[in-house]
């Protein structure tokens, strides 16, 4: 077969491992989900109507590898890892009688799906295993030709070397027989004179031996000899995005806490939203029913919320509150709140607006403080070794204001 070797095309296919490994991976990640039986079995059951809408959302959209995890995932947690929460009795017979009914049909969709997916990771890995052959073959042949291009252009310095020299060789022959010439018309020229002046006075004595110009081979200036010298030798788990209609968010939550915010009462509200194109937008804040002081806020009779997050299709994304009196930041209540939004969803973000410094910030835990938190089991407002490394700003948000929010009130 002919290839054509063109130097720009000589980039390498991207690694495609083969099909086993990719698929391993893949299950290994659904599973990579553990159950923390310090969080209640309420928002796991809450967490896996999620799992399912998400998962629908992704196979809707074709992403088959995103589909596959969290259906499986759905499976793991309610078939293998739930019923060994010690909250698991306390699921009603009617919950219990959803769940199995969900799960009954997934074990056949998540079948179908990891067939197409491996059918897909075959195909894409014949192609890169042909693309590969193709360019070890051009870089061969690309290799080949910059060793003979190598040598031509080596041979042709040395040619040039030579020539140069030859060159300069004969520039000083050329200078020296100038100068012999030269020399040789002065001397015949005084030989002239003296024969002149000998006519007028005397003859020439044959005796009187006659000097001539001794010849000496030309001294060749090695010092503009080039030196010979060689040539040199030549020789993809990141966090999804959170779009966040910012401005309009926080400006239509301040405006229904000001009545709180006056009394000096906190207000919450839960951020939920849409997935789209493996990324979330916050469209809506519900406002839970809720008692408040002017340091914490309790959201009561989540059922309600739970409906209301169904009948709208809503996915929760974090959550929002005020700091009447204070600046904006996650206290240690805040912190232990928001590590079971983010154990559920690792991109949740919290939003902390603080009225009277006009300060509003979106916060989120790191791992580390994630890990910390979901260990911790003090209650009520205690201190954290090294607060500050627990939680930073939310660096995966996108704020398009472009966007509307709807705010459903349920108080």
């Amino acid at each position: 077969m002919s290839i054509e070797l063109n130097i720009d095309d000589l980039r390498p296919p991207a690694i495609v491992k083969n099909p086993e490994e990719r698929m391993k991976f893949l299950v290994e990640k659904s599973k990579n989900f553990v159950v923390e039986h310090s969080i209640p079995i309420r928002l796991y059951i809450s967490s896996g109507r999620q799992l399912l809408q998400m998962a629908n959302t992704y196979l809707d959209e074709m992403n088959m590898e995103q589909a596959f995890v969290l259906y499986m995932r759905y499976i793991t947690l309610f078939f293998e890892n739930l019923p060994s929460h010690p909250q698991y009795d306390e699921i009603n017979e009617e919950d219990k009688r959803s769940i199995r009914s969900k799960l009954k049909p997934l074990f056949g969709i998540a079948e179908v799906i990891k067939i197409r997916i491996q059918n897909k990771y075959k195909e894409e890995y014949e192609n890169y295993l042909t693309q590969k052959k193709i360019y070890d073959e051009k870089l061969t042949k690309a290799q080949k030709a910059l060793i003979e291009q190598r040598q031509k252009d080596q041979q042709n310095l040395e040619d040039k070397k030579r020539q140069d020299y030859v060159t300069d060789l004969q520039s000083q022959i050329d200078k020296k027989k100038r100068e012999l010439a030269d020399k040789k018309n002065e001397n015949f020229e005084d030989k002239n004179e003296v024969i002149s002046d000998d006519e007028d006075s005397s003859s020439i004595s044959t005796d009187q031996p006659i000097k001539t110009q001794s010849h000496h081979k030309p001294v060749i200036d090695r010092s503009t000899k080039p030196s010979m010298s060689l040539l040199d030798d030549v020789d993809l788990d990141t966090l999804r995005s959170m779009i966040v209609p910012f401005q309009v968010l926080t400006k239509k939550f301040v405006k229904i806490a000001q009545q709180n915010t006056d009394r000096n009462i906190e207000t919450c509200g839960i951020l939920c939203g849409q997935l789209k194109n493996d990324n979330f937008t916050i469209t809506h804040i519900l406002i839970p029913k809720q008692t408040g002081t002017s340091d914490s806020c309790t959201s009561i009779n989540e059922e309600e919320l739970l409906i209301e997050q169904e009948r709208h299709n809503l996915i929760t994304m974090g959550w929002i509150h005020t700091h009447p009196t204070q600046r904006s930041f996650l206290s240690s209540i805040d912190l232990h709140t928001h590590a079971l939004y983010q154990k559920m969803l690792p991109e949740a973000i919290a939003i902390v607006v603080a009225p009277t410094t006009s300060e509003i910030q979106m916060y989120s835990l790191t791992e580390h403080g994630l890990e910390f938190i979901l260990k911790c089991r003090e209650k009520g407002f205690h201190p954290h070794t090294n607060e500050q490394s627990l939680y930073h700003s939310a660096n995966h948000t996108i704020i398009n204001d472009k966007l509307c929010v709807d705010i459903i009130d349920l108080r």
